[in-house]
């Protein structure tokens, strides 16, 4: 069974962040990876905002995992996805979403005198 996993992170405003996205229950590499914004715009490597890389297929595990970087970070609660094609499981384009919740100074500030 095809799975993809990608994990919620908190982070920094403006602070480079990164996330990754692990396929798991392949037998062969996935037919495509790529990341989306929350408006739905493919990412690329071409820009000077965001990162790619794509580990490819790892036969000891039956995995694949792709990364994402924002150079620059988030100012705002921000939602990529992590976009997969698999000929093996006749899946075509299945988007997992992960959220960058931001925290800063005011953020903190509260916590800590929350506590």
């Amino acid at each position: 069974m095809l799975g993809v996993e990608a994990v919620n992170t908190e982070v920094g405003i403006s602070t480079e962040s990164v996330v990754t996205c692990i396929i798991s229950g392949v037998t062969q590499a996935v037919t495509s990876l790529s990341w989306t914004n929350d408006s739905g715009t493919q990412l690329t490597n071409d820009t000077t905002d965001y990162f790619i890389t794509d580990d490819g297929y790892n036969d000891d595990n039956n995995s694949q995992t792709t990364t994402l970087t924002v150079k620059n970070g988030v100012t705002t609660d921000s939602i990529f996805s992590c976009v997969v094609t698999s000929d093996e499981w006749i899946v075509s384009n299945n988007s997992t979403e992960v959220t960058f919740n931001i925290f800063g100074e005011l953020h903190s500030l509260s916590r800590q005198l929350n506590q």
